[in-house]
């Protein structure tokens, strides 16, 4: 199973949801850890470090810094972006898709949208 790590953006009720829903998902937030106000490099070196995919509401500096650690060939075990237009129902439900069904180290490189359709690749 995946492990994730809410950015400070993302609502402290989507991840309470999200537990309550997926009992076994592990996800914790830079809260829980001690990233909360840290950089964006630091927390996915951090998400790096631990495994763990990053959800973020932060669709632009925090995209651009992943992307960065691609091109660099650092680890990047996953973002998920989640912009500002999305549903309560739909993030959980992209979220919750992905924690039961995808395997660790299947979303490492990848930058992921929350939308239509569901964890969409971005159109390049």
């Amino acid at each position: 199973m995946v492990r994730f790590l809410a950015d400070e953006n993302v609502e402290s009720y989507v991840v309470e949801t999200l537990i309550r829903r997926v009992p076994s998902v592990d996800i914790v937030s830079v809260h829980d850890v001690g990233l909360a106000a840290k950089d964006d490099r630091n927390i996915l070196e951090w998400a790096a470090t631990n495994e763990r995919i990053v959800v973020t509401r932060d669709v632009s500096s925090m995209r651009a810094y992943a992307d960065a650690r691609v091109e660099a060939g650092l680890p990047m075990p996953g973002l998920v972006l989640i912009p500002s237009t999305e549903s309560i129902g739909e993030i959980l439900e992209n979220l919750e898709d992905m924690a039961l069904l995808s395997m660790a180290g299947e979303w490492e490189g990848q930058v992921l949208f929350v939308g239509s359709p569901p964890l969409a690749a971005p159109q390049l």
